[in-house]
């Protein structure tokens, strides 16, 4: 009964417009501190598949044959790079990751956007490192109100899976080990 009572008042909050879906259709930036969004999706590979925005983030965790990974029980906290974030990715470097051949560099990519455990908005803005389950460690710092890890903004508050949480980041993150890739993560010269 309990659980029923959760699973409506959550499709009720979706279907009344949540923080999230309010500042999306609004074309405006919610503040990386917002709390943790509720969202009717299942996992958080479900939530990353429903969302458009992560479209190219799809392509590679299923050509990594990792999907399967933000299916299991978590939690998981996951920065996920927006399509616009791939975009600031050299053409031929993301080409090549995306590669057969490449499959372990660009696990080691994809797993250094996923933290064990659930970080909260509020943790967010307290932490200064988090660990991946790439062992490595993500740097967080706060800059006007705005929550940066390893200098990329959290575009998009944390989007609430039944395996934990994501947040929609406008950087490629890259482990120090797979730095050779031309200018992944950075914006485009258009000049």
């Amino acid at each position: 009964m309990q659980k029923s009572i959760i699973i409506l008042a959550l499709a009720l909050l979706v279907l009344g417009g949540s923080p999230f879906a309010l500042a999306q259709n609004a074309g405006s930036r919610p503040a990386s501190g917002q709390k943790i969004a509720s969202r009717a999706a299942g996992n958080l590979a479900q939530l990353v598949a429903s969302d458009p925005q992560f479209s190219k983030l799809r392509a590679a965790l299923e050509a990594a044959d990792l999907t399967a990974v933000l299916e299991s029980p978590g939690p998981f906290t996951v920065f996920v790079p927006t399509d616009e974030a791939f975009g600031k990715m050299n053409e031929a470097d993301l080409a090549e990751l995306m590669k057969p051949d490449n499959k372990d560099r660009l696990l080691s990519v994809l797993r250094y956007h996923i933290v064990p455990g659930r970080v909260t908005a509020a943790q967010l803005q307290n932490t200064r490192v988090l660990k991946t389950v790439e062992t490595a460690q993500l740097s967080v710092v706060k800059v006007n109100n705005r929550v940066r890890v390893n200098g990329g903004e959290i575009r998009q508050p944390g989007m609430q899976a039944s395996n934990d949480v994501i947040y929609g980041i406008d950087k490629v993150l890259i482990p120090a080990d797979q730095l050779n890739i031309r200018n992944i993560g950075n914006k485009k010269d258009n000049r």
